[in-house]
């Protein structure tokens, strides 16, 4: 008969066998329940940190675009320095301070620094005035706190006797942080 009837140890070891094994396996689906739960919580902050890297890309559109320069131009003639005729630049955007300014294509005269006046800036140039009937153009490169690059295309042409400048769109052409 002792060969048939289970042992109080075999039985206590099935027991508490059959008890760890609920054990296991109640802590087996907590582990999955968190992971997916962490596996939830690293999308959400994979979501958050693409939505971060969009708002740092407008910030910093929106950053160069506020340094585009905001330009009044005229041209006038100066019988003061023998009739040549001046283009004259404002700068009005004080977030945009214009370091340096060039002009291609074009071979001008006399050429003044850039006057820094409060919150505006000032700076001229010397032209050759186009005969009538033909236009004149220049391109200009404004350098704004030697780190962003715009550029601009000037029409000068005569219009009933007047000479008129027609600026085209400034636009941003480098970002160079080595300049």
């Amino acid at each position: 008969m002792s060969d048939t009837l289970p042992n109080w140890t075999e039985v206590a070891q099935f027991i508490i066998g059959s008890i760890g094994m609920g054990v296991a396996l109640w802590t087996l689906i907590k582990l999955v329940s968190r992971d997916k739960q962490r596996e939830s919580e690293i999308a959400s902050l994979s979501l958050i940190a693409s939505k971060l890297e969009e708002l740092q890309e407008v910030n910093q559109k929106r950053y160069v675009e506020s340094k585009n320069p905001q330009l009044e131009i005229r041209c006038d003639r100066d019988y003061e320095l023998g009739g040549h005729y001046f283009l004259y630049f404002k700068n009005l955007n004080n977030n945009g301070k214009i370091t340096k300014f060039l002009k291609s294509d074009y071979k001008g005269g006399m050429v003044s620094r850039i006057s820094n006046l409060g919150k505006e800036q000032e700076f001229a140039f010397s032209i050759t005035a186009p005969k009538k009937g033909e236009t004149l153009t220049i391109f200009m490169t404004y350098i704004i706190e030697d780190t962003h690059e715009f550029q601009q295309e000037l029409f000068i042409y005569y219009y009933q006797d007047k000479l008129i400048v027609r600026p085209l769109t400034i636009e941003l052409m480098i970002k160079n942080n080595n300049m």
